[in-house]
């Protein structure tokens, strides 16, 4: 893979979350948990507004990341990008109230 379409990929992911998360918004409780414990119970919560802010700025930095790092690490940091993506769209799809 070239170095131009790990971007372009990379930009994808940025845009779909920004796009999910926009749309999310009004479906989503006023907080959103981020963790949950053993036994299945939520036990971390932020407020959405913080959460869905959050989510893209932390694909950029990966994204940034991905765009200094040296052509071996740009695979394994395009794979975290991808499950954080997932995670995100995880987290929203399991809290979304309609």
């Amino acid at each position: 893979m070239t170095k131009n379409l790990f971007n372009k990929i990379s930009m994808i992911f940025i845009v779909l979350a920004m796009i999910i998360n926009i749309a999310s918004y009004m479906f989503l409780p006023g907080h959103v948990a981020i963790h949950i414990n053993a036994s299945g119970t939520a036990d971390s919560y932020v407020p959405k507004i913080i959460y869905l802010i959050a989510t893209p700025l932390i694909l950029i930095a990966i994204s940034m990341y991905l765009y200094i790092c040296e052509y071996n690490f740009k695979f394994k940091a395009l794979v975290l990008e991808l499950i954080f993506f997932l995670l995100n769209i995880w987290i929203i799809f399991s809290q979304i109230k309609i």
